[in-house]
């Protein structure tokens, strides 16, 4: 498995600490690898998640990914997010963990990628190439729930007006009932007096 960049490293992730960082996960994931101008084949390819600090901040804790190729030293891939970054990806992706449960919620994707029977497919698909159609798909994905919100929303709002007008109603009904209530035995106690008068005279 290919080593980590040194922290010396003109190439390596500005940052990122070395010696604070600590291995999550180190395994290779097979992967079902599309590009346009080659056939679809499935590689092993070697990912490792750490966590660490800031170099220059021991209180910004930043996760970092590593994408490579033990049969290809030039395929390497780095991602480095840190917490205040990746609250910034959280809200433009909606994504539902937060920035400590997030690297968990990863490796438990990878290990049922790596659980999966050969004939299974892919839980995981790397494409390069033109992604512009993907991100559209996402930006619209974005909009509908955006939209769906907004709706659900006045739907709630709705409801809450109609319960208000509802109870103000059942309110007005039951003293309306209570009134008359009290008319009708007002009502029976004056007759009961007139028959009463009668009878005695």
């Amino acid at each position: 498995m290919p080593l980590l960049l040194d922290s010396e490293d003109p190439k390596a992730p500005i940052g990122f600490d070395l010696s604070t960082s600590s291995t999550l996960f180190w395994r290779p994931v097979p992967v079902l690898v599309k590009q346009q101008d080659r056939e679809d084949q499935h590689e092993a390819l070697t990912v490792r998640i750490l966590t660490g600090y800031a170099r220059q901040n021991h209180n910004l804790r930043i996760l970092r990914i590593h994408i490579s190729n033990d049969s290809d030293l030039y395929f390497l891939h780095t991602l480095e997010v840190s917490e205040e970054d990746f609250q910034s990806l959280k809200n433009d992706q909606g994504i539902l963990v937060d920035f400590a449960s997030f690297p968990g919620k990863i490796i438990s994707l990878l290990e049922k990628c790596i659980a999966a029977q050969p004939g299974d497919s892919p839980r995981l698909t790397e494409v390069k190439g033109n992604c512009q159609e993907l991100s559209d798909a996402l930006d619209r994905t974005k909009d509908e729930r955006d939209s769906a919100s907004a709706q659900l929303m006045q739907c709630r709002q709705q409801l809450a007006e109609l319960r208000e007008q509802y109870d103000k109603h059942l309110l007005e009904v039951q003293a309306q009932a209570k009134t008359h209530q009290a008319s009708a035995h007002e009502e029976r106690l004056r007759e009961k007096a007139q028959l009463k008068d009668q009878h005695e005279r």
